[in-house]
């Protein structure tokens, strides 16, 4: 890793020339859902409380990352409208200098209360994974969880003109027929769809791929190629008749040699890429005497165990990583 200083601020580059300006901060481990491909059925080990970072680390991690040239911050969970502080926290990173954009991956069940806060606080952008449009399939995929909070949620986030993109996981047998039904959704809405594919790192069951949503959605839409958004290489959007769809699809279309990405996950390890399981553990510099410099030195350290291709075979626990 090296800093490169140009006339727009610092930057942090990777062995491999890969511009790192985005963090992903899981602020909790916690999630008020359940969804199957991301929680084992028999439940999760909850991270000791005194493991979790607290809300200064958080905001010194993020700060020292705003000084090195991280530009877009995302905060995750978990479900991270369950932490405490979320909200503070959103309005302290919102106000570090360098910080372009703070945004939010959320499962919607919360939005309906928070979003006039998170708004005054400085948040842009909301992600809300969002799987099936049916509440039956719904509870299933969730293990229980209620359709109607979520939309509840996003309508109270258009209200206050979030930008706004549904993550959706397609499932073979569950959902993968509801891809129509989620763009007439987004027309109806006036936000985005994403469609990812599914990242699972043990569960042998073929994934969706993205040709086959294509030609699905091909067959009814006319779609049209759009260019890579700015900060989102993983991203391949189209215009499919006036709405923008998006596909995440690390196994059909890997995307690594654009990643610009690093992960915090709840309780400190920074992480340089998703599916390996090499990090670098910034709670243990921060519970002891250090200065600044001595966590930016951790950040380049992290990002020096970024490979050129992720290996996709690390156990992940998703709902600690923050996808």
């Amino acid at each position: 890793m090296f800093l490169d200083h140009t006339s727009r601020g610092p930057a942090l580059i990777d062995r491999h020339g890969r511009r790192i300006d985005y963090l992903r901060i899981s602020i909790t481990d916690l999630c008020n859902l359940r969804c199957f491909y991301c929680m084992p059925r028999q439940g999760v080990t909850k991270l000791p409380q005194a493991d979790i970072l607290t809300y200064e680390e958080f905001l010194k991690v993020a700060r020292i990352a705003a000084g090195l040239g991280v530009r877009k911050m995302r905060i995750t969970g978990g479900e991270p409208l369950i932490k405490r502080g979320a909200v503070k926290l959103v309005r302290e990173i919102a106000a570090f200098p360098g910080v372009q954009t703070v945004a939010m991956t959320t499962n919607g069940t919360r939005l309906e209360k928070y979003a006039e806060v998170l708004k005054a606080a400085g948040l842009s952008r909301i992600n809300v994974s969002l799987d099936s449009l049916r509440p039956d399939v719904y509870k299933r995929i969730t293990r229980g969880g209620d359709l109607s909070a979520v939309l509840r949620g996003i309508d109270r986030a258009i209200e206050y003109n979030f930008r706004i993109k549904l993550n959706t996981v397609l499932i073979n047998g569950m959902n993968a027929d509801e891809v129509y039904r989620f763009i007439d959704f987004a027309r109806d809405k006036g936000v985005e769809v994403r469609f990812i594919e599914r990242m699972s790192f043990e569960d042998p069951d073929p994934y969706v791929p993205q040709d086959h949503v294509v030609a699905t959605l091909a067959d009814r839409y006319s779609l049209t190629p759009l260019p890579t958004a700015s900060g989102s290489p993983h991203v391949r959007a189209f215009d499919c008749d006036g709405v923008r769809v998006g596909f995440i699809s690390p196994r059909s279309h890997p995307f690594c040699d654009g990643c610009n990405k690093l992960r915090l996950t709840p309780n400190g390890k920074l992480k340089a890429c998703l599916s390996s399981e090499l990090n670098v553990d910034l709670r243990y510099i921060l519970r002891r005497p250090h200065c600044d410099a001595d966590i930016a030195r951790a950040m380049s350290k992290a990002i020096a165990l970024k490979p050129a291709t992720g290996p996709w075979t690390a156990c992940a626990e998703m709902w600690r990583v923050g996808g």
